[in-house]
């Protein structure tokens, strides 16, 4: 009985059989931006001004391809940008075993910068869906810094899915050694949402990660509140089911692809794994809306108490899964962030 009811919540969800509608049609979209992003791994990259040139329409210089000055016109016009900010996209790549992905990159540096913002998005999304959070921080000073998963955005892999959670880790770990190579002066705060914080919890799991001064949580993805019954329909059924009613990109332009059930039994495999992992030792702070009804709070929270037990979690009353970026709860959480982010210290660490 509990397997069918199980089988039958996985069904409603929406999964089908057949391909219904084009499974990722931003495809030619993404293709166009890819072909402007620049080698962030060549020397003199960063082709930073000593001082920005005025702004005029846009908040970003210099001036871009086609398909960046799109990707611009969709930041400027969901995010509080204050110009002029000096803006780059790039890719650096990720060697996996038999393969190799590029992993896409923003760098948003302001006039003057007080420090470098580091921030990872949630699944099915890409840093573009936080414009918001970039445009708000940017515009305060500090030098933002965004990766693309792998499988999201502007990121090489199958979209919506992955075969190792591990991956995720790798991706992040690179990001970050990357960032390390830049020498920006002044504190690093890594802030991340949903999958991201897997992705960055898995990464802290590699040796000479280098670790940021402040790491935020926000809505952190361990086991999700339908993980039960797609895992168990994803072992008994998955041959016949290869995608849910979900489509990723919140706002359709550069995703819209399906989800895929397979990444599911990843999610399953790596949440197997916690239970050996040893305790990490991490300058964490954790938000979670109690209203959260995407991920188990209450199971991820006792598990958090173990993975990082210095970890500070804050429960905030009546906010959901999407509070970093709704409209209606956005602006006073960040205004909270600024502020506890005020006097950071300068010191960078590495993990042992």
């Amino acid at each position: 009985m509990r397997f069918a009811v199980l089988l039958l919540g996985f069904l409603v969800l929406g999964c089908t059989t057949a391909p219904v509608r084009d499974l990722d049609p931003k495809v030619r979209v993404r293709t166009g931006l890819r072909a402007e992003l620049e080698d962030f791994t060549v020397p003199g990259w960063n082709r930073r001004l000593g001082s920005l040139p005025p702004v005029t329409r846009s908040p970003f210089v210099p001036a871009a391809g086609p398909a960046v000055t799109q990707y611009r016109e969709h930041l400027a016009g969901r995010g509080p940008w204050d110009g002029p900010i000096w803006h780059q996209m790039g890719t650096v790549p990720l060697e996996l075993p038999g393969k190799t992905l590029a992993l896409g990159i923003n760098v948003f540096q302001p006039a003057e910068s007080r420090g470098t913002l580091l921030f990872l998005h949630g699944y099915m999304a890409h840093a573009g869906d936080f414009a918001f959070t970039l445009g708000w921080f940017a515009s305060r000073g500090w030098t933002v810094v965004t990766l693309d998963l792998p499988g999201h955005g502007t990121s090489d892999g199958a979209r919506s899915d992955i075969d190792d959670f591990a991956d995720y880790g790798r991706a992040v770990a690179l990001w970050l050694g990357w960032v390390e190579k830049q020498h920006w002066s002044g504190p690093q705060v890594l802030l991340a949402h949903s999958l991201g914080t897997a992705a960055a919890l898995e990464a802290f799991r590699h040796p000479g990660t280098p670790k940021p001064d402040r790491i935020v949580f926000c809505s952190p993805l361990l086991r999700t509140t339908w993980y039960p019954a797609l895992w168990i329909a994803d072992q008994a059924v998955g041959w016949m089911f290869s995608t849910t009613s979900a489509q990723g990109g919140w706002d359709g332009y550069l995703d819209g692809y399906a989800q895929k059930v397979h990444w599911f039994h990843a999610l399953g495999i790596w949440l197997e794994g916690l239970n050996r992992q040893k305790p990490l030792d991490l300058p964490l702070e954790i938000y979670c809306g109690d209203k959260d009804s995407v991920v188990d709070v209450g199971w991820n929270r006792w598990m958090y108490h173990r993975l990082v037990p210095g970890a500070r979690w804050v429960s905030l009353p009546g906010l959901d899964h999407w509070f970093l970026s709704s409209s209606e709860d956005r602006q006073s959480f960040h205004e909270r962030l600024s502020a506890e982010f005020e006097g950071l210290g300068s010191s960078k660490s590495e993990l042992e």
